[in-house]
């Protein structure tokens, strides 16, 4: 995903924006110290906050059952997850 987003904006002059150039190289530093991605978890959250259909989204009961936590369907608790991520929509939306 890093390469992609990282094409996509040189294809495009690269960026003006000095915040995004920085969460660039600062995403890049963290996937050196640590292999693969649990930061994209905060990008992606981000991401959702400009343009929440980066992430299919539904309502949820969050459980606890034999030491596991879990989230099942259900309407009225005003809990929402993702549920489906587009890959596209999101590299396309920072690269803007």
């Amino acid at each position: 995903m890093q390469s992609d987003f990282k094409a996509r904006l040189a294809a495009r002059g690269g960026s003006g924006r000095t915040g995004l150039g920085m969460m660039v190289d600062a995403l890049d530093s963290y996937l050196e110290d640590r292999g693969v991605a649990k930061a994209m978890h905060d990008l992606v959250a981000a991401a959702c906050v400009l343009d929440e259909d980066v992430c299919a989204f539904e309502e949820v009961e969050i459980y606890r059952e034999k030491g596991e936590w879990g989230a099942r369907a259900a309407s009225g608790t005003g809990t929402h997850i993702s549920v489906g991520f587009d890959h596209e929509r999101f590299v396309e939306m920072l690269a803007r």
